[in-house]
């Protein structure tokens, strides 16, 4: 076989020859020795870039299938002994692409072959990594990096201990390596060598290695001496790094790989406290205390830069929250003498006087929105409102401080709640819309009563504060104050579940009304509508209240769908919608016109967006169901509709088949008539129960519904064939389910009692049995 020639032709320009080699490879892939003519070509270094290239990912890729011992058309073991020892040979790949590609394959060879059938290789990589030849150091660091990372993925008991074997024979090793280059990292960038870059990035691979081994290849990490040390360590190696970053690499093309370099440290300590928290005993102080230096100290904050803001923060709000830190409610019951011991340094860490400087700090610094969140609502306010959810406090800065306020103001509330109180009876006086930054600092202090809401249901008078101060704020309609509407509607939804007056509902839906007006900004819109869905979601709503009200807030709920552009965003204003039309029933169907006439269109734009169509779903059962018999009028929709979501055979059933299922009860259940197109539906239910058993008692419904509908037609039609679907499954049911499947039988026999008779025998006749 000429390997070399069908690589050539593989990377070459011509779609004729790239199709042949394709089919070539993929024949010869299951052939004895070809992966040994494969890694001649990866050797020869005289050959072009691209086919060696093209070598290294065709081998990779038969690693993957064929290397496994068990693997159909595995390879043999001669052909992999030959491989392997060659493999050590390539460690000094000069062409990058391909030695990642090498780096990545012995990674993916070492999973199954070390240490066992590969015991030469961790020796090598040491011996590579302590080589005097840079290059061979950094690719024998980059090639150890895939192979522990690869070694420490497997899961079983006996991988798991081999993994901590190899992780005590690397650690010593590595610690030394990792010291050697981050000390020569700080030497090159203080005397600005062209090196430095190189070094920060091997400095890199040493601490992404460090991390795998220390955290996952010892059992207990802060039992081992050597981890110790290297964690006392760590802290002093940050604040090193940070210094040198501060004075020489800022706004230079070192700083983004100085950064990772840090947030790698920081990483390890994170997973230590993650690991083993009641080990982490002589770390909680120091952690906190370095947490504290660099966020909420003025000569910290020079040193700090985001990612590494988020990730400090994120660890005090772990030590904050660590339950293993916390007594039980009598101390003197607490059993672990370590929980009382970590309480203790919290406690003693987090005084009045350092609550204070972090509630301050939090609020005053990190909770106001900053130029550049104002500027994405201005240009993208749709993807500015997606960014405040979800998990964003796990990278982006406002979230996490305020993630990290809410955690510090549940565990020391009393506190912070004195310091809150303090600092909002300091804040009354009307903003001017002028002044922006007394406007930013008003919404942070509004973020900080709306994210501790709960807590402080005793504290304050909602109905008077929102009756005379926010409506006030409400009614100035400057441009500037968009931030301050914004945030008080988003206060009112944070209050309305915790102590909102019934009475003031009413004023309530008016103030919302207006700011869903399409004269408001989007965000402000948005929001509205958000709390809208807040307060209708609340145990205290009452529709009569709410009537006067509806058809101006659906029509604006609908217009605000019709307006804005992303899927998500259209998702969160449908569910609005929809539990809108869930609450008022049948009083939706003056309003629902447009919507009807709107779906059909948003059901075909979201082909690729499987949420938003559960979503279209959802509204449709509840549109159904409000509007009763006169639902039939929209079966040239939903039927399709119900179809595809009910279908098998398409992907994204997995996705829609629930809320389809519920539509297609729905539509049967309210129509006042069958139809030929809503009775040959029904092929689609035995393939729905043959999936899944848990969709039997929906199935059910939907059969008995269809004789109460159509009884003459649909055992004519389907009682023979669902009978004998029965016959086949019950057996192999449970009694809940045998019950399910009589009530069907039963339905059968009182709604057409002629064709019945003869039809559900064998079923009763097994029953009975």
């Amino acid at each position: 076989m000429d390997v070399l020639k069908v690589l050539e032709a593989g990377v070459s320009q011509n779609p004729v020859f790239l199709k042949q080699a394709e089919t070539t490879l993929k024949e010869w892939e299951v052939m004895p020795g070809f992966y040994s003519h494969i890694f001649e070509v990866i050797s020869n270094r005289n050959l072009d870039v691209s086919v060696r290239w093209l070598a290294a990912v065709t081998l990779k890729n038969g690693i993957e299938r064929y290397w496994r011992k068990s693997a159909p058309h595995g390879m043999s073991e001669s052909e992999k002994a030959r491989i392997r020892p060659r493999m050590l040979s390539l460690i000094g790949e000069p062409i990058n692409q391909i030695a990642t590609q090498l780096g990545v394959l012995i990674g993916k060879i070492a999973r199954y072959d070390v240490p066992h059938d590969w015991p030469e290789l961790l020796p090598a990589l040491i011996v590579g990594i302590q080589s005097e030849d840079s290059l061979i150091q950094e690719r024998a660091l980059f090639t150890l990096h895939h192979v522990i990372k690869s070694l420490a993925s497997k899961r079983l008991a006996g991988d798991r201990k081999s993994f901590q074997n190899l992780a005590d024979q690397l650690l010593v090793p590595m610690l030394e390596v990792w010291n050697v280059h981050l000390d020569t990292t700080v030497l090159q960038v203080c005397e600005k060598q062209d090196a430095a870059q190189e070094t920060i990035g091997k400095s890199i691979i040493c601490t992404k290695i460090l991390r795998k081994l220390v955290v996952q290849g010892v059992r207990e990490p802060l039992r081992d001496t050597r981890i110790c040390r290297f964690a006392e360590v760590l802290f002093e190696k940050i604040k090193t790094l940070l210094e040198i970053r501060n004075f020489f690499l800022i706004g230079t093309q070192l700083d983004a790989n100085m950064k990772k370099l840090i947030i790698n440290h920081v990483k390890i300590i994170a997973d230590l406290l993650e690991r083993s928290p009641l080990l982490f005993l002589p770390l909680i102080t120091p952690s906190l205390n370095f947490v504290a230096d660099y966020v909420f100290t003025v000569e910290g904050q020079r040193f700090c830069f985001q990612e590494f803001a988020v990730k400090l923060m994120n660890l005090m709000k772990a030590l904050i929250l660590c339950a293993e830190y916390k007594p039980a409610k009598v101390i003197e019951e607490t059993k672990e003498v370590a929980t009382l011991e970590a309480h203790k340094m919290k406690m003693a860490f987090f005084t009045p006087s350092k609550l204070s400087q972090l509630f301050h700090c939090l609020v005053g610094e990190y909770l106001p929105l900053k130029e550049e969140e104002l500027n994405k609502w201005s240009n993208d306010p749709e993807e500015f409102l997606h960014e405040e959810g979800g998990e964003s406090w796990k990278y982006s800065l406002r979230p996490c401080a305020e993630s990290l306020f809410l955690a510090i103001f549940h565990e020391y509330s009393t506190v912070m709640c004195s310091l809150l109180l303090a600092l909002v009876k300091d804040n009354t006086a009307f903003v001017s819309a002028e002044d922006f930054q007394g406007i930013l600092r008003r919404d942070a202090i509004y973020n900080a009563l709306g994210l501790v809401s709960f807590e402080l249901f005793d504290q304050i008078d909602f109905d008077n504060w929102f009756s005379t101060s926010l409506l006030e704020e409400l009614r100035c309609t400057e441009p500037n104050y968009r931030v301050l509407r914004r945030r008080i509607v988003w206060l009112i939804g944070r209050w309305t579940n915790v102590k909102f007056s019934t009475d003031l509902r009413p004023v309530m839906y008016e103030v919302l009304l207006n700011l869903m007006g399409n004269h408001e900004d989007l965000v402000v819109r948005l929001e509205a509508a958000e709390t809208l869905r807040t307060a209708m979601d609340d145990f205290d709503f009452s529709v009569e209240q709410f009537m006067p009200y509806l058809q101006l807030s659906f029509g604006q709920l609908f217009q605000l769908l019709k307006e804005v552009n992303e899927c998500d965003t259209k998702l969160h204003v449908l569910n609005v919608i929809s539990l809108m039309i869930e609450l008022v029933g049948a009083e939706i169907k003056p309003y629902v016109g447009g919507l009807i006439q709107f779906l059909p269109a948003l059901w075909e734009a979201s082909e690729q967006h499987n949420m938003l169509r559960c979503s279209i779903i959802s509204t449709l059962v509840h549109i159904v169901k409000g509007l009763g018999e006169f639902s039939i009028e929209l079966g040239s929709f939903l039927i399709p509709v119900i179809h595809y979501a009910t279908d098998t055979t398409q992907s994204a059933h997995v996705y829609l088949i629930d809320d389809g299922l519920e539509l297609w009860k729905a539509l049967v259940e309210n129509s006042p008539v069958s139809s030929p197109a809503l009775l040959k539906l029904y092929d689609n239910l035995p393939k729905v129960l043959e999936e899944s058993s848990e969709y039997l008692l929906i199935g059910c419904q939907i059969m008995k519904s269809y004789l109460y509908l159509c009884p003459e037609e649909f055992m004519k039609s389907y009682g023979t064939p669902t009978i004998a679907f029965f016959n086949n499954e019950v057996q192999d049911m449970r009694n809940e389910g045998v019950i399910k499947v009589l009530g069907v039988i039963d339905q059968m026999i009182l709604c057409s009692p002629t064709l019945a008779v003869n039809v559900v025998s064998p079923l009763v006749m097994f029953a009975l049995k």
